[in-house]
Order: structure tokens, then sequence, then C-alpha cells
């Protein structure tokens, strides 16, 4: 049964279904953001604990950090595969069970930051509570203004470890703060104040150490702190803006128009609801058609069709040709109610009539075609265009027919890209601030 094919289509969900889509990219883009910022937290603070992996608390605390490492490395990988699959259901069933997987990451490595903070404090104390007790068992115990000679209680190779860690942390921190002017100058005057402890040589491990713990106090974690606040008041706001994107990028994609771009702000929500009351109100007629034909053209190349040409009739009456093998295509007619009828046929720059050897060809690809309907028909209900089918003619002899090209426009198309305009706050906006 492989005739022509003739199919009715609807519009009604399909809009809703493009928004969503986006949306669905667009939070899918955050939440991998998100982790990767989570990840590199997760570096630190467990060369934080390192020193004190023989604590039962801080052993705990570890392996559910490693934990929750291996669960965002396995997001990632999710993630991805969602995105480059690009179908709402997909991408839709990734967002939910990841939302949920890492709902507590936030609050166990804020906790295991405190544990990591709160045992250098404590192990620097007993290190020269520690110290001065053994100096004054040695008899070294003088007046109440006696002071130790504590240059031996941290190694220097213990304060050059602590230096590596803060370097990395500080990496990390000045490529998060590029989009902030004031925040990447911290990080640039940090990373300058680190390399001037590590250059001082003569100093030993314990005034090193004072020294880079300072820093780290005073003006490494601040800046992430500040730097952090920031990141989460700026996904917030790309969570609201993306919401009003994603229906005016349909908007546009459906009107065949290059969407603008907003600046990151606050005032942009209500700039991008103006642009798309607007194109609401020059959407022409023919706009449904080229969705639909869009949405079919978009289902027959993922099944593995290859675009070739169309050509407009009069009436918003469309034609199209795709590759099959050789001369033998593709046929597909759009009209203005959103029908769509697909038949096998013989191309050819001149109206003629069929040959025989043709017709036979033609109706032994017919029989082929008939597998391939079903996966294109379900690839356009996937698509989010409601298709129900109307007709089904057996394969004849008397569907076989030559199709004049000759006035076809012909040219090179690629598929949609998966959102890229999505993939970055860069690209996604005017200004990053």
């Amino acid at each position: 049964m492989s005739g022509p094919k003739i199919s009715a289509t609807e519009m009604k969900r399909l809009h809703l279904f493009e928004e969503d889509r986006r949306r669905l990219f667009q939070n899918l883009v955050r939440l991998r953001d998100v982790l990767k910022r989570r990840n590199r937290d997760l570096v630190n603070i467990q060369n934080m604990l390192l020193p004190f992996y023989d604590l039962k608390q801080v052993k705990e605390t570890t392996g559910m950090l490693g934990s929750i490492q291996s669960n965002i490395a396995n997001s990632l990988a999710m993630i991805d595969a969602a995105l480059l699959d690009g179908t709402n259901i997909k991408m839709h069933e990734v967002l939910q069970n990841l939302s949920a997987l890492h709902d507590k990451d936030e609050e166990t490595i804020l906790d295991a930051e405190n544990l990591a903070i709160e045992n250098r404090e404590k192990w620097m104390e007993e290190k020269i509570a520690d110290f001065s007790a053994s100096k004054k068992a040695e008899g070294q115990a003088g007046s109440a203004e006696t002071s130790f000679d504590f240059s031996d209680i941290i190694s220097k190779d213990t304060a050059l470890e602590e230096a590596r860690r803060i370097e990395i942390l500080l990496t990390d921190l000045q490529e998060r703060a590029t989009p902030y002017p004031e925040y990447f100058l911290q990080a640039n005057e940090c990373i300058s104040q680190l390399a001037l402890i590590k250059e001082d040589h003569e100093a030993d491990g314990y005034s090193l150490f004072l020294r880079l713990h300072e820093l780290d106090v005073k003006k490494v974690r601040p800046l992430r702190e500040k730097l952090e606040k920031q990141e989460r008041k700026d996904d917030l706001l790309d969570e609201k803006l993306s919401a009003e994107l994603a229906k005016y990028h349909m908007l546009c994609h459906a009107a065949g128009t290059e969407p603008k771009k907003f600046a990151f702000e606050e005032e942009s929500v209500e700039k991008i609801r103006y642009e798309c009351a607007a194109l609401l109100q020059q959407k022409d007629e023919k706009q449904e058609i080229r969705e639909i034909m869009r949405h079919v053209r978009e289902s027959l190349e993922k099944t593995g069709y290859t675009y070739l040409g169309i050509k407009e009739e009069e009436m918003d009456f469309y034609r199209e040709v795709y590759r099959v093998h050789d001369d033998v295509v593709l046929h597909v007619i759009y009209d203005s109610m959103g029908k769509v009828t697909m038949e096998v046929a013989i191309m050819d720059e001149k109206e003629r009539p069929i040959q025989r050897r043709e017709t036979e060809q033609i109706v032994k690809e017919q029989r082929k075609f008939c597998e391939d309907y079903e996966k294109i028909f379900h690839a356009i209900n996937e698509s989010g265009l409601a298709m129900r089918k109307e007709a089904d003619f057996p394969c004849s002899p008397d569907f076989a027919q030559v199709i004049d090209t000759s006035e076809f426009k012909f040219e090179e198309r690629q598929s949609d890209a998966h959102y890229d305009v999505y993939r970055s706050r860069e690209i996604k906006y005017l200004t990053a601030q």
C-alpha cells in the first residue's frame, strides 16, 4: 500500500510545542553551566579537606562529595545527549530527573566547605599549641612575654601546596569573573598578591602559610561569595528572559525574520514582549503553510531524504522534491488548507509521458516508500505538527508520473541547527551585563 499518501495537518499545538522546545533547551544549557561551576567548587573543597582525610567526619564528607562529582559527570553527559537529541520528551525527562538528583547538592557542598574551613582553623591552632607545649617541655618557657620560633610548625612544602590550591581557585574565579569588570579586577589583584607571596623565597613555611591564609580569608573567599551571588542573580534573570525569548525566537523563525539581540537586563523583558506583539500583528496568511513545510522538511531529512527544490504555484500551493536515488524523487505537495500529499515520481526538466521502464521502477519504489512513510509520519507528529492520515492509496502504475522540475527553485539547504543561539549567554544577548 504505497501510492500517494494524503495527510491533514493541524497547527493548534505547534506554536506551544516550539516554545516549550526552546525553553527546555535553554533550561538544560543553564543547568549544565551550573553543574560545571559546582564541579569546580567541589575540586577546591576536596583539596581543602585532603590534609584531614584521616578524620571520620571528613572521610564521610569526602565520600559524599565524590558521589556528587560522579553524578555531575553522568548528568553532563545526559544533558549533552538530550541537547543533541533535541526532542521535547527527551529534554523534559532529563531536566526533570536531574533537577531532582541535584536538589540537595548545594547544601551538601556548603556544609563540606564549612567543615574544611573549621578543620583548617582548628589544625592551625593545634599546631601552635602542640609546638608551644613541646618547647615548654624542653625548658624554653620563660616569662609571659616569651615568644617561640614557629618557623618549623608548617613545612614549606605544605605552604606551597596551599598556594597551589589557591592558585587553581583563583584561575577559575578569574575565568568566571570575565563578564564582570569589577570582580575580574579583584581576581587579578589576588593573583598578583599570591605571586608576591610565592616569590618570597626567604620566608619559612609557617609565615608563608599565614600570609596565604590571610589572602584566602580576606580576599579570595569574599570574592568567590560575591561572584556566586552575582551568578545566581544572573541565572534568575536569564530564566526570566529565556521564557520571553523562547516565544520571540519561535515567532521570528516562523516568519523567516532574523531575531534581534537584547541587553542582559530587566528592561529587556518588556522589549521582547513588544517585539512578540509586533510579530503576531504582522503574521501573514502564508506563515502557517511555511511552518508546516518546515516541519515536514525537517522530518523527511531526519528520515534520510535530501531536499532538492521547491516551486510555488498559485493559491498558496507548493510543491517540493526530495532525492530518492538517480531521477527518482519524493514529490511533496502542500495546499493552503494544511493538506500534505507525498508520492514517488520521476524527475525531469520537461513535461513528457512516463516510459514503461520508469513505471516499473516507480512501482518498485512505491513499495519501499510504504515502510518509510510510517517513520516519516511518526517523525512529523513528534516534531509538534499534528498530522492525521486521510488517504493511503495502493501501489499502482496508475500513480506513476514524471514531474517537470524546470521551474523549480533548486538550492542547497542545511537542516536547522539545534538552537545554537541558546548555547551560551555571550551570543544569546547583546551584552553579558
